[in-house]
């Protein structure tokens, strides 16, 4: 009897923790890595009023590109749980805003990867500009995020 019980309390511990355990692991290997960060981190919020005031220089390359050049928009969307910031690739402005592409496995997000969607030029944080030489031109969110895993 004494198995039995010592198993029992071992499969409610299994379902318990390991369940969650193996879904965030397996959720970490469809999403990559995921950052969780705190919406009054003042860095952040900084870098996002940063780029929110260069965006009009986005715009700016956005609608005279050079040959080779690769652009993306980043966006906060909306969920349960809070903000989910994901890159879209392949914006085009337009008279409601940005017309992209979602370019990440969202985790709360009502979107999919690979859909084109439209958003609103006030829900963009972040921009980027990447040149055919490998030099990147914004992204200043993920400088942020980047120097606090450090």
């Amino acid at each position: 009897m004494k198995k039995l019980w010592i198993f029992l309390l071992f499969l409610v511990v299994l379902v318990c923790f390991g369940t969650p355990i193996l879904m965030l692991e397996a959720l970490k290997q469809k999403v990559g890595p995921l950052v969780m960060v705190s919406r009054k981190n003042e860095k952040l919020q900084e870098a996002i009023k940063a780029a929110r005031k260069e965006l009009p220089a986005f715009e700016g390359h956005l609608k005279n590109p050079a040959p080779g050049e690769r652009f993306a928009i980043k966006v906060g969307f909306e969920t349960s749980v809070g903000p989910e910031y994901l890159w879209l690739k392949e914006p085009d402005m337009n008279s409601k805003g940005f017309s992209a592409v979602v370019d990440q496995h969202p985790v709360a997000a009502p979107v999919k990867m690979g859909e084109r969607i439209q958003v609103r030029q006030s829900d963009v944080v972040d921009w980027e500009v990447r040149e055919p030489n490998g030099t990147t031109i914004g992204g200043i969110t993920d400088q942020v995020l980047a120097a606090g895993q450090e």
